[in-house]
């Protein structure tokens, strides 16, 4: 009997892999590539063949039924009746199949399961799925899976096509869960590329190496697959500096990770920062290469072109904080009384700016998503110059009729290939606002508003487009203006580290920092004077 129960539980999970092939198989007939789909169900023909040998778990009608409209589909070359058989197969037989196989092993399976959720000191639960994956629920932080509870695979296939770059010479994955996003990607690249995965829990990668819950997990004693247990990101963080390798976070594996005390709370901290630069990119990157292309039509230059009017200038930097409502009025009256400033501003800022009689030098716009347009929506005929990244919104550059002049970015290939002067963009326009006016040799630069932090439990200054309270907002603890402890999140914060860092390059050794916020967060590397004082 436990012959027969293993022979089966081998059917069950091999079936599982099965109907991932045939859901291959159909998305490659739905983009039209049906040659490769046809050699994928030419392959899996076997298999499918070997089915019937269990005519207790398949309906044989459904069965010789899905198989001939398979058949017919084919030999019809009707591509479009051949993916819809395949779903129609999966749906009709598949399924079933598995979830009577399922029944019949649940004591089997339960068995299997509580031989291995021991050795994890009752950390985990093993559940099984739809299609005969299993699935795993975390007992930390409120419980949380780990992976789908529908379709683990399938959605693993679709996290590793995202981040698959046929360049890397290697793939480091923090996050290891059951591990169908690292056989995904050992898939997808043919097994010729190493992975590294780290997590901080060594049993999740015995669990893998057992090979116990499926014929795919073979491929995890494969050489070039890599484990590090890493519970203090240590590992991780230091293989970040490899060039030409292509780094991933499995985000339910951060999420899992524990906070019990400071240094853990820290280690998540880090993690979820590193993920948000990670993925900046990958969030819009349809909406940035429709703007590159089309802002490079609809600019009347770049932005080096304005360095001329910056070098050796006292550059006030204004940016969109809660703070800037304290000074904003000393601002005015500076220029008004006629004190050499330049004055250059994020977008969000313009129409506060305009309200209080102050015409800026320029200003600056980087989102490259739609809703951003309001910044300037009805303001298009003014003659501001506008310095736009060129993956900005494309109907800043269309619709403005001033000046427009393109930030080339850093770091962003299609922007590095047009041989302008490259901007590093620090993710925010803010930082692309201060580099900008580094790059242009400016004899003193000012932050204005540069909060970078939740002051008075806002997020921007009143009369801008962003103004929004944050008390609902997760928060971290950093050094504020004056001296004391401040609240702010994990973006703001990210943009403060970056300005940080940004101080220390070469070609700022000649140029005179000063925060004159008077609020928010504490940068290091600037002088915090009040604007009053940084003007006289």
């Amino acid at each position: 009997m436990e012959n027969e129960n293993k022979k089966l539980y081998n059917r069950y999970r091999e079936n599982a892999l099965l109907i991932t092939k045939l859901q291959k198989a159909e998305n490659l007939f739905r983009r039209q590539l049906n040659h490769s789909a046809g050699v994928l169900v030419s392959e899996i023909s076997n298999d499918l063949n070997q089915l019937g040998s269990y005519p207790q778990y398949i309906d044989s009608s459904s069965f010789q039924k899905g198989i001939l409209n398979i058949i017919s589909a084919l030999q019809s070359q009707d591509y479009i009746l051949c993916a819809d058989s395949l779903a129609v197969f999966i749906d009709a037989v598949m399924v079933p199949m598995q979830n009577s196989l399922c029944n019949d092993l649940a004591e089997y399976i339960s068995d299997l399961y509580s031989s291995i959720e021991p050795e994890t000191n009752d950390q985990i639960n093993l559940e099984e799925t739809l299609f005969g994956y299993p699935a795993i629920l975390y007992h930390s932080n409120n419980n949380m899976y780990l992976c789908s509870t529908t379709d683990p695979m399938a959605e693993a296939f679709t996290l590793a096509r995202e981040n698959f770059a046929p360049e890397a010479k290697a793939y480091h994955i923090w996050g290891m869960g059951l591990g169908y996003h690292v056989y995904a990607l050992y898939q997808i690249t043919n097994g010729s590329t190493d992975i590294y995965v780290y997590d901080n829990d060594q049993f999740l990668f015995d669990i893998a190496k057992s090979e116990k819950l499926g014929p795919w997990q073979s491929i995890f004693n494969d050489p070039k697959i890599h484990f590090l247990a890493d519970p203090e990101i240590a590992k991780f963080s230091h293989a970040l500096s490899e060039e030409n390798s292509r780094f991933l976070i499995h985000m339910p594996s951060l999420l899992k990770l524990p906070e019990n005390n400071t240094k853990e709370a820290e280690r998540k901290i880090i993690l979820k920062k590193i993920h948000i630069t990670l993925n900046s990119f990958a969030d819009q990157k349809d909406d940035i290469y429709i703007n590159f292309y089309k802002n490079i039509k609809n600019a009347d230059g770049y932005a080096e072109e304005l360095f001329d009017e910056y070098n050796d200038q006292t550059v006030i930097v204004t940016a969109a904080g809660p703070s800037l409502d304290k000074n904003i009025d000393i601002l005015k009256n500076a220029i008004d009384e006629g004190i050499p400033l330049k004055v250059i501003c994020v977008g969000t800022v313009l129409r506060k700016f305009l309200k209080k009689g102050i015409t800026p030098d320029a200003f600056f716009v980087t989102d490259p998503a739609k809703g951003t347009y309001a910044q300037i929506d009805g303001l298009e005929h003014m003659s501001v110059p506008m310095i736009l990244n060129t993956s900005a919104y494309y109907e800043f550059a269309q619709n403005y009729t001033g000046k427009k002049y393109l930030a080339c970015q850093k770091h962003f290939e299609l922007s590095e290939k047009l041989g302008h002067r490259l901007f590093n963009t620090g993710g925010s326009v803010t930082t692309l606002a201060l580099d900008f006016a580094i790059q242009a040799k400016a004899k003193r630069i000012i932050m204005l508003g540069c909060d970078m932090a939740f002051t008075g439990n806002m997020s921007h200054a009143s009369g801008t487009a962003l103004k929004h309270s944050t008390q609902d907002d997760k928060v971290i603890r950093v050094k504020g203006y004056y001296g004391d402890t401040v609240n702010t999140g994990l973006l703001l914060s990210l943009y403060r580290e970056w300005i940080e860092k940004r101080l220390k390059y070469d070609d700022t050794s000649n140029i005179e920092f000063i925060n004159s916020t008077e609020g928010g967060a504490y940068i290091e590397g600037m002088k915090h004077i009040p604007l009053s004082d940084a003007i006289k």
